[in-house]
């Protein structure tokens, strides 16, 4: 009765992460759209003729928008491979389950070999479009000048952008290597198995595993 209540609840688990997975998916997506609606809109509008005069501004704003949006779809990502880590590492052993090995086997060997579709190839790509968009703002900022007195407000702004596109940068390369993920996932989630099978001796309680694995996914997400 107990191996059965087990295997039930670590279906459920199985149900409740991969649902969560494909909303991280669906909000990336989302956050993009957002992000490239709001820009073209503004863009439009800067070089409209219901803008006269400081279109230099209207120019420079997508770049403060399309940063939270990139640094979000990166965080959605991060946090997608840490469940997956968890689901293949922990869950599918003991039910029997593959299709996050094979998976994240497929997109390992496409990364490798060099082929499209390798690991978080839409994300990279996504990411970078963001980032070549925010060089752009600025440099078009700059032309669209109307006062050279206006430098002394642009030069600031075009710093901040800067130091906004090396974050995204380093963003990116973490999320691109999801293999160290891998390790410290599966020893956390052991760890938690543990603490959950001497809390159940001690102090015998159904949510007491779940419990233990929140804290350690919480510490993970933290580093």
């Amino acid at each position: 009765m107990t191996e059965n209540n087990n295997i039930q609840h670590l279906v459920e688990e199985y149900k409740t992460l991969r649902h969560e997975i494909d909303q991280n998916q669906r909000d990336n997506f989302n956050y993009l759209q957002l992000g490239l609606v709001l820009t073209g809109t503004l863009l439009g509008l800067a070089y409209s003729d219901f803008v006269k005069d400081q279109r230099w501004i209207l120019v420079f704003i997508p770049c403060f928008i399309l940063m939270p949006v990139s640094m979000l779809v990166a965080q959605r990502t991060r946090n997608t491979w840490i469940i997956g880590r968890y689901i293949e590492g922990f869950i599918e052993p003991q039910l029997g389950y593959k299709w996050e090995f094979v998976n994240y086997k497929r997109k390992t060997e496409a990364k490798k070999s060099g082929k499209v579709g390798g690991i978080t190839s839409f994300v990279g790509s996504s990411m970078s479009s963001l980032i070549i968009i925010q060089i752009l703002c600025p440099l078009l900022s700059l032309l669209a000048l109307e006062k050279q007195e206006y430098i002394i407000y642009w030069l600031p702004l075009a710093i901040s952008v800067l130091i906004m596109i090396i974050f995204q940068i380093k963003a990116i390369i973490d999320t691109n290597h999801p293999d160290q993920y891998a390790a410290e996932t599966l020893k956390f989630a052991q760890e938690a198995g543990v603490a959950a099978q001497k809390d159940s001796k001690s102090n015998p309680s159904p949510t007491s595993r779940e419990f233990q694995i929140s804290l350690k996914c919480q510490h993970l997400d933290k580093k």
